[in-house]
């Protein structure tokens, strides 16, 4: 996480938390760093504001996602699937508990998350439906371009000040994915 906001700094102009150093202790990392200006959304408040404020909250966001897509290819290339230091990548939607990759690209990061299993081992298991493995199978069999991506962009880590995003805050799942990943 710490090296990824040092790289996001460095190639974007997203505002991201300044870090001045790491600690661990206990087998636990603790960062120090910046404290953003404002708050994070929350469900509650989005639904109160005013069009005008969310167009100006999503035309920012819109902007930094821009600029992390514009971000070339991992210098460390192949692996292509990979956080900013080239190794594995964290994120909380896969059911694992652990860092996953890096991948040399999207069929090899794909079959770990069947499990190893092929596209119709892995739909028989589950019990889908032909319409269902078939859609498995064209997704699956798709090339996306692999791009740089916060990849848990979501209102918990948006911070804002009225209609102004004042940073993008956690970090640590970040790195080179397939274009479809953060959404």
């Amino acid at each position: 996480e710490v090296a990824t906001m040092k790289f996001v700094r460095q190639h974007t102009s997203i505002p991201v938390p300044k870090v001045f150093g790491v600690l661990r202790y206990r087998g636990r990392q603790y960062i120090f760093m910046t404290r953003l200006v404002g708050k994070e959304i929350d469900d509650r408040q989005w639904k109160v504001y005013s069009q005008e404020t969310k167009d100006a909250i999503l035309s920012q966001l819109r902007s930094f996602i821009t600029q992390l897509r514009q971000i070339g290819p991992p210098p460390q290339s192949p692996p292509f699937i990979c956080n900013v230091l080239g190794g594995p990548i964290m994120d909380h939607r896969l059911c694992v508990d652990h860092p996953y990759g890096p991948y040399r690209d999207e069929e090899q990061m794909n079959l770990q998350i069947r499990q190893g299993l092929t596209v119709d081992r892995f739909a028989e298991i589950g019990k889908f439906p032909k319409e269902v493995t078939e859609l498995i199978r064209r997704s699956h069999d798709l090339r996306h371009p692999i791009v740089f991506t916060h990849n848990d962009i979501a209102m918990r880590n948006i911070m804002i000040d009225g209609d102004r995003v004042t940073g993008l805050i956690d970090w640590e799942c970040a790195g080179w994915l397939p274009a479809h990943w953060e959404y």
